[in-house]
């Protein structure tokens, strides 16, 4: 899952300018948003398990790695940035719950590109349920020497009064250098976990750095009757009992994955390999019934909230109209504090707390808006939340509730139709969603059992953008040009919420320095942007431009080149394992009018262009009337997955696109009467 970042004056910049000169038939694929936003970087020497739901890794079979009877392990992969000498994660779970962790790992350092990222070692736990009862944690320098932590902190995560539980130990790492080694052990005991009276976990084997010695366990009480699943698990555990616990144990020596170097996968519960889980749930309909408990718990409607409801809606008559002015009101004056929906955040605050502090997390904000909701006879629901490529199918595992990283609300429509709301998505309206929230996964919360529904595949209106362009050739070359553009949605959230931030100073620096670059070596006669003071809904630009001399005038002939399609990186090496997916539809349309300049004609019109390779589509076609011609362009992707036989085929599409796109529109100066009255 990918996103694209833009600060508002490049975004700006961008949409100008490509409203202004050459259209650059790609944009669509660069303005998606693939990936949320709040996503963080994997830590090397995280200290336990996510338990975050199934996790998407290769499929390629994970093997030891064959005997070589002249290098060791660490010579075989000295090329590598670190090596893992020893990794080492127990369990042990009591009859009440209850549970103890340990995990032990020391990693070498082969080069410097990962110094920065080891130097700190971070544990985040809940005081209110857990406490880290040893830390011992120190560098092995190359030649031996044995280097303390220069120093240990025990930290509040969060400066909110409402999240003071939630802290995190840092240990810091001294003499970190190529060839030493981290060594870390740490035990933690929690009282209870996430969900009281339960126990679930989930861990993955991942060898995607070398690993010398893996030792994995986990001690079941036999009265708790915790299930255990795997997918696709390569490797089996030996299972032995003692007279209270079941024992599930691993160990691996000399492990070793090459990563998968292929994009644009589908997902799959096949793809997800070398995983188990436990879990002692005995079905999402009990992880349903224990949320609605912590729905009704913290749900507290007091006068104040009923009055402010009712005052918000006042003049609004339908569900959706109602529902609108509320979110409007959350997401102007409540904060949004970022704090993950997993083991140490699962309970949402009480809606007096919420609505007295202006500020919360997902689950917090939903519920409080949901309260206000229900204060003017509007149901809705709790719903946990992932999205399509962060876990796979969640009615088909163990009840698993932190499988679900976020919250919102699906409301109750009986006429119009029941819809998702997310307090968070400021400048979306109800039924628009972030391209990442496509076919995301939902169990809705009910009293005595949950429903799975799927967010909606989108549709290509929901990723589209057209653009017209009106270019006034003169005879002497030069050309006005005006130009029509409708921004995408997502890219003009963005920018709206960035302007909306600046001062007029800065409003008006940023369109001074707009104004020179969108001119382009030309004059800018004319610039508009619709639509930056509104709620919702695309941007709309309008730029007029005079460039002297655009076209020049070569042995009486003017020669308007079309932008050719750059090869994609897509589809470069020379065969294909996986299936190719596509995730998004989309549509980009763009119309140019040529006027043709007086005293000139038209000598060579192109083909027409009609390019498919499964999934991306372009249609160029040209048209010519007595004074203008008129290009009209496609461009469409298609959500679809393609057999990895047809990798061959794409691979050469790429290729050739460049050269079946490069194209040219050549005007001839005319004859004179005269002349061609004598010339017969």
């Amino acid at each position: 899952m990918k996103q694209v970042f833009f600060s508002a004056a490049s975004v700006l910049l961008l949409i100008l300018i490509s409203s202004a000169i050459a259209f650059n038939p790609l944009t669509v694929r660069a303005q998606m948003e693939f990936a949320p936003p709040d996503v963080s970087a994997p830590q090397i020497l995280n200290p336990a398990p996510t338990g975050a739901g199934k996790e998407l890794i290769s499929i390629i079979p994970v093997a030891q790695t064959p005997p070589d009877l002249i290098k060791t392990f660490e010579e075989l992969h000295e090329d590598k940035n670190i090596i893992f000498e020893i990794e080492e994660f127990s369990v042990k779970v009591n009859k009440d719950f209850s549970y103890q962790a340990r995990t032990k790992k020391r990693v070498r350092i082969l080069n410097d590109s990962v110094i920065s990222a080891l130097g700190e070692l971070t544990i985040p736990y809940d005081s209110s349920k857990s406490r880290i009862t040893s830390l011992k944690a120190h560098t092995i320098a190359p030649d031996g020497t044995i280097y303390p932590c220069s120093q240990v902190q025990d930290l509040s995560r969060y400066n909110r009064a409402m999240y003071s539980d939630t802290k995190i130990m840092v240990a810091t790492f001294s003499h970190v250098t190529v060839g030493s080694r981290l060594e870390y052990e740490v035990a933690i005991d929690y009282s209870r976990g996430p969900v009281k009276d339960t126990y679930f976990e989930d861990y993955y084997f991942n060898f995607s750095a070398p690993v010398k010695e893996l030792n994995v366990s986990f001690a079941i009480p036999k009265a708790l009757a915790v299930a255990y699943k795997e997918y696709n698990l390569s490797f089996k555990p030996e299972i032995t009992q003692d007279k209270d616990n079941v024992i599930y144990s691993w160990h691996m020596v000399d492990m070793y994955k090459e990563p998968l170097r292929e994009d644009m996968l589908p997902v799959s519960d096949d793809r997800v390999t070398d995983c188990f889980q436990f879990s002692s749930i005995k079905s999402w309909d009990d992880v349903s019934a224990w949320y609605y408990n912590l729905i009704q718990k913290n749900l507290i409607i007091t006068p104040e909230i009923a009055s402010l409801a009712e005052a918000l809606t006042k003049d609004k008559s339908t569900i959706r109209e109602k529902t609108r002015a509320i979110l409007e009101y959350m997401q102007k004056d409540f904060r949004y504090v970022a704090m993950n929906f997993g083991d140490n955040g699962l309970e949402p605050h009480k809606t007096t707390e919420v609505f007295y502090n202006k500020y919360g997390d997902c689950k917090d904000l939903s519920l409080l808006c949901m309260a206000l909701l229900k204060s003017i006879a509007i149901d809705s629901s709790i719903t946990l939340f992932n999205t399509e490529f962060s876990i796979t199918d969640p009615s088909k595992d163990l009840p698993f509730p932190t499988m679900f990283d976020h919250v919102l609300l699906l409301v109750r429509d009986p006429k119009e139709g029941d819809f998702f709301v997310d307090p968070l998505l400021d400048g979306y309206d109800i039924g628009q969603y972030p391209l990442y929230y496509q076919n995301a996964y939902t169990l809705v919360i009910g009293k005595e059992q949950g429903e799975f529904k799927r967010f909606p595949v989108f549709g290509n209106e929901r990723i589209y953008e057209e653009a017209y362009f009106m270019v006034d050739i003169s005879p002497d070359g030069s050309a006005t040009s005006e130009n029509h553009s409708i921004w995408g949605l997502d890219l003009s959230i963005r920018v709206r919420r960035r302007y909306k931030s600046m001062n007029d100073e800065e409003k008006s620096n940023m369109f001074e320095y707009l104004d020179n670059v969108v001119a382009g070596g030309g004059e800018l006669v004319e610039r508009g942007v619709d639509g930056l003071d509104a709620t919702y809904g695309p941007l709309t630009s309008y730029a007029k431009i005079y460039n002297e001399g655009k076209y020049p005038i070569i042995d009486n002939m003017i020669i308007i080149d079309l932008a050719a399609y750059e090869r994609p990186d897509d589809f470069t090496s020379k065969k294909r394992q996986n299936p190719i997916f596509y995730p998004y539809n989309s549509i980009e349309k763009k119309t140019v009018t040529y006027k043709i300049p007086k005293g000139f004609k038209v000598s060579h019109i192109p083909q027409d262009i009609d390019l498919d390779n499964g999934y991306f589509s372009v249609k160029r076609s040209f048209e010519a009337k007595i004074s203008t011609i008129i290009v009209t362009e496609i461009e469409e992707y298609k959500r679809v997955e393609l057999p990895a036989e047809k990798y061959e085929s794409l691979r050469e599409f790429c290729d050739m696109l460049p050269k079946k796109t490069r194209q040219r529109i050549v005007l001839i100066l005319k004859e004179p009467l005269w002349r061609r009255i004598l010339g017969r």
